[in-house]
């Protein structure tokens, strides 16, 4: 089944009873501490139900794996924010995870179109390459694709929302490798390319395992919110994934026309 949070309809009906039934079984004396607190935004939600439903606490690991074992057979609609020399990359070769091999070869061919000399090109790649190896110093840590579940999390106010991976070619890593100390080599990297969105499809499955029960949370969360409060939860996460997805995979490509200048 495909899974759309938008589209509360989508969600399968074996989450939402695994969760309410689950509320169903908690003492009064719980109940009551849940409900005595002040609800005015989605983190009070998510403050009320902590000691109870907190994604990394030991007492709700049953729960949370029997969430994880029902969403495994699901996809979820998800979103890529990105910035390219054209659409039609992405309808070529699908989603990839920024490993070195294919990010390099992308803004290498990038800059090639650009026409930036070869000294310009050597000293932006060296700056970026040393730029993702801090990025990526940690061993534990590999090559990712990230995304976000909806549209609503584009032009975030308050915060860097999900369009700043709109604003150049290369992504943040380039950003942070070149905007302050090289804006001449960065300038050309924002003003070419085309912005846009990735809607996708995505096995549940594909998240990384450490961020499945983060997102879990949100679903709680929104369930929550309804049987203790009558509060209206919108679901949202940003999360990743270390697979790449093919062309099949693309639902649909949305322009992203505003500026972007983090």
């Amino acid at each position: 089944m495909l899974i759309d949070v938008v589209d509360l309809r989508t969600i399968p009906n074996e989450i939402e009873n695994i969760i309410l039934a689950d509320f169903s079984k908690l003492p009064k004396e719980k109940v009551d501490k849940i409900k005595n607190n002040n609800i005015c935004y989605k983190n009070d939600v998510r403050c009320a139900i902590e000691d109870y439903y907190g994604p990394f606490s030991y007492l709700s690991k049953p729960f949370y794996k029997r969430l994880v074992f029902g969403m495994e057979s699901h996809e979820l609609v998800l979103y890529h924010a990105t910035k390219m020399l054209s659409k039609s990359q992405v309808f070529a070769q699908g989603l990839k995870t920024n490993e070195w091999k294919a990010y390099s070869s992308l803004l290498i061919e990038s800059l090639d179109s650009i026409g930036f000399d070869v000294q310009s090109k050597c000293e932006i790649m060296r700056l970026v390459e040393k730029e993702y190896k801090r990025k990526y110093s940690v061993v534990s840590r590999k090559a990712q694709l990230c995304f976000f579940s909806d549209m609503g999390q584009i032009d975030q106010e308050g915060s860097a929302g999900c369009e700043q991976f709109c604003e150049s070619i290369g992504g943040e890593i380039a950003r942070w490798a070149l905007k302050d100390s090289h804006p001449e080599l960065y300038a050309p990297l924002k003003n070419k390319g085309e912005a846009f969105v990735v809607k996708f499809r995505m096995p549940f499955a594909d998240v990384v395992d450490f961020e499945k029960e983060t997102i879990l949370y949100q679903f709680v969360s929104h369930y929550a919110a309804k049987y203790f409060f009558d509060f209206k939860y919108d679901i949202q996460f940003t999360s990743m994934t270390e697979f790449d997805f093919p062309k099949e995979n693309i639902l649909e490509l949305i322009p992203y026309t505003k500026e972007v200048d983090y």
